[in-house]
């Protein structure tokens, strides 16, 4: 009997382990969305009202960061004469 190399075993796999595991990954990501779904269901107005809180302070702070003193460029300087 020959020893099993360790990358073997990591890497066979387990039958059927594929469609054991799309399973499995697609009741965790319904029921993560399910609990979310049901959240914000109970919290309702008070979020909505929350979140737009939110942006307006994270828009306020935007935008004055962005606040830049505008100076007009120097007028041009005057052509020269015609010869």
């Amino acid at each position: 009997m020959a020893a099993e190399r360790i990358v073997d075993l990591v890497f066979a796999g387990e039958p059927g382990g594929r469609w054991r595991r799309l399973l499995v990954g697609a009741v965790v990501v319904l029921s993560v969305y399910g609990v979310g779904m049901v959240a914000l269901g109970q919290v309702g107005g008070a979020g909505a009202t929350f979140a737009a809180e939110l942006a307006a302070r994270i828009h306020d702070a935007i935008a004055a960061e962005r606040e830049v003193d505008v100076k007009l460029p120097p007028p041009p300087p005057p052509a020269p004469p015609a010869p």
